[in-house]
């Protein structure tokens, strides 16, 4: 309703009291503080719930006609009863003209509608008036064709105007003959008119806020994303600080760059779990963005900045544990260095998780790209081979690479400026230059730039609807 409800100017309590209403006016009160959940896996709202909060959430933009395709279908007869019910005393209550097309509708749900308009196959009309009035019009054209009292009117209906039992009759005819057809041509008027609508759109800072506002309680919800990099972040950074004990203290160079190799692959895992939330919840991102809700930019803007607080947090955790576990170096720049560049990589390797699930098809092609890039990175950071060794075809990579710079500036910063002998060491093998560490920070946060913004475009150019 805050989205969609005009004019956008009406004050929130009005917004919220007209939500309340609708919630009332579907019975949905009593899911009205439960979460909607996965369907696939049974959690949440019941089907027949999903359906009508469904029809609310069309409902909250206060419409004067809904359009709704098969509303019951893949439900029990009890609750297509429900969803359609709902929708009746939404017409009654709300003024609404509603039109839905129905599938193999029971007797009570049928005799719910007001009028029917059938169809013959083609698209040509064979009847368009009251439900009551059908048994009179069959009756009309021959006392066989009228229904019987223990048979659904609605398959009836379908097996005289469509089926074996109406073969030989020109229903077509007969309807464009009928004074049924008349009266509905003498009513509708052809005339073209005016619409008014308010073209005012929402202000990009209101639609920003109430989206950020909706992903950041969406994150905090999705109990299985967060818990798993919450205990990922604890669980490997401990193994790693463990393994690499007081390294730092001791002066080992080569513990200490292994230490912060895994430290940076630990970072990585985010990426590919950041996929799963922005595939999952893609088709309501399709459907709110086509129905006018909120723009593509908007949504992208807020994916990226509704992770800003969780990656501050994780990215604090994981340097409280490993930094101090392996005992880097305790002067306050140092310190500080570590910290800005632990958050840069906490930020940036989520944004290119997100970057590949915009342009990834499933999340089976996401996860599948986003470990094959994250092989590629982890070849060419400049551990496992030193630059000179790496292949001239692949040097590319190197330099592309945002891993490499997070490594090249988290190691400058720990063991360059001290010896000689150390900075002469990356020199020669890396390139590497303690003097540069900043410039290091500075592409890390280039790269983030880069990512979110191109999260942000694609999210409104790439389209994976199947029709």
């Amino acid at each position: 309703a805050r989205m969609r409800l005009r004019p956008f100017s009406l004050a929130d309590n009005k917004k919220v009291a007209f939500a309340t209403k609708i919630l009332h006016l579907l019975d949905l009160d009593e899911f009205a503080d439960m979460l909607v959940g996965d369907e696939a896996s049974g959690e949440g709202l019941p089907k027949h719930a999903r359906k009508r909060l469904t029809v609310g959430v069309e409902l909250a933009a206060n419409p004067s006609i809904l359009f709704a395709d098969e509303p019951t279908s893949g439900l029990d007869s009890l609750s297509a009863a429900m969803v359609v019910s709902s929708l009746k005393k939404a017409a009654k209550t709300q003024g609404l003209t509603v039109v839905c097309t129905i599938h193999q509708p029971s007797r009570e749900v049928f005799l719910t509608f007001d009028n029917l308009l059938l169809l013959k196959k083609g698209g040509t009309c064979v009847y368009n008036g009251s439900i009551p009035s059908l048994n009179d019009y069959l009756s009309a054209a021959g006392d066989n064709y009228a229904v019987k009292k223990e048979v659904n009117i609605a398959d009836h209906a379908l097996d005289v105007f469509c089926g074996p039992l109406g073969v030989g009759m020109d229903w077509v005819e007969l309807y464009q003959k009928s004074r049924m057809c008349k009266r509905i041509v003498n009513t509708v008027s052809c005339e073209a008119g005016e619409i008014s609508v308010d073209a005012t759109p929402q202000s990009f800072s209101s639609e920003l806020f109430l989206v950020l506002q909706r992903q950041i309680v969406a994150h905090w919800r999705t109990t299985t994303y967060m818990a798993l990099r919450f205990w990922w972040t604890i669980i490997a950074n401990v193994i790693v600080g463990l393994v690499f004990f007081q390294s730092g203290t001791e002066g080992k160079v080569t513990e200490t760059v292994g230490a912060l190799f895994f430290f940076i692959n630990i970072a990585t895992v985010p990426l590919l779990s950041a996929m799963v939330p922005l595939i999952t919840e893609r088709s309501v991102f399709y459907r709110e963005t086509l129905s006018g809700t909120y723009t593509g930019i908007v949504y992208g803007a807020a994916v990226q900045l509704a992770e800003i607080p969780f990656n501050l947090g994780f990215g604090l955790v994981s340097f409280a544990i490993f930094y101090f576990m392996v005992g880097l170096s305790m002067e306050a720049e140092r310190i500080i260095y570590f910290i800005l560049m632990t958050l840069a990589s906490y930020w940036i390797l989520p944004t290119f998780g997100q970057l590949l699930a915009f342009i990834s098809p499933n999340i089976g092609a996401a996860v599948g790209a986003g470990s094959l890039l994250m092989t590629l990175f982890t070849l060419t950071m400049g551990f496992l081979l030193i630059p000179k060794d790496i292949p001239p075809w692949y040097i590319w990579l190197y330099w592309t690479n945002p891993l490499r710079y997070m490594l090249q500036g988290l190691l400058v910063s720990e063991v360059g400026g001290k010896d000689p002998v150390t900075d002469a060491l990356l020199a020669d093998n890396f390139s590497w230059s303690y003097d540069d560490r900043w410039w290091y920070c500075y592409v890390v946060t280039l790269f983030f730039g880069a990512a979110a913004f191109l999260s942000t475009m694609l999210a409104t150019r790439i389209s994976w609807m199947k029709r």
